[in-house]
């Protein structure tokens, strides 16, 4: 079995029993047939491969995401997020750390904190379940560099207010003196809007020494 794919497998029971009898969760006109509780043919649009994103940042060096947010991709990442569905996002964290593959190297993974009340309310970040995916296929140390302050969502902004709030809603972990600052970072998220969360988030990391922050997505809503 190839180690990319060994927690679709290891999430083969809860992933069948929440899909037998369901449809795809993005067509609703077919039953779902895949562990992203997809039809076959809404899965084959899922790609494999990263896509540049100009985020036009003199912060963050390059980034990418897989694909657009109006697809099956935004479907999955919705029914993880308000289904409180966590498997989905490690098979979505599998996709995508096999597109990092091919990324420039870095010395560490690095997730987007979540508001607590998100939190609480869900039960797990979603950025971090993906991080921790692509720090184990890339083999590259995930450090726990970030906490939020701020405790309002972005989604709950406009996009004038995203830009005006970049610093000041990010700090760093108390556990960072622990770890170390490493020199390049790699900061993964599920989805990237304004790319604004990502800017917020590198000050911090640059503040503090890291000299490149990388930046990946799986959805690109911009």
């Amino acid at each position: 079995m190839h180690p990319i794919f060994r927690h679709t497998y290891d999430g083969i029971v809860p992933w069948l029993q929440g899909i037998l009898t369901a449809d795809c969760i993005h067509c609703h006109d077919a039953v779902a047939e895949t562990p992203l509780q997809l039809c076959s043919e809404c899965a084959q649009e899922i790609p494999h491969t990263l896509k540049t994103v100009s985020l036009d940042s003199a912060i963050v060096h390059e980034f990418w995401s897989l694909g657009c947010y109006r697809g099956p991709l935004g479907s999955v990442i919705r029914k993880g997020k308000y289904a409180a569905r966590q498997h989905l996002f490690e098979t979505l964290g599998e996709y995508l750390a096999g597109a990092c593959l091919d990324l420039p190297p870095v010395d560490a993974v690095v997730s987007v904190p979540l508001p607590w009340r998100r939190l609480w309310q869900r039960g797990f970040n979603q950025s971090k379940v993906l991080s921790l995916e692509v720090s184990r296929i890339l083999k590259v140390p995930h450090f726990q560099l970030l906490r939020r302050i701020d405790p309002k969502e972005q989604a709950s902004r406009l996009l004038i207010e995203r830009s005006i709030h970049l610093t000041g809603r990010f700090g760093l972990h108390p556990r960072v003196d622990a770890v170390g600052v490493p020199d390049s970072v790699l900061l993964v998220d599920d989805v990237v809007t304004s790319g604004a969360t990502f800017e917020g988030c590198a000050i911090e990391l640059l503040n503090i020494g890291v000299s490149r922050v990388f930046g990946v997505a799986v959805a690109n809503s911009r």
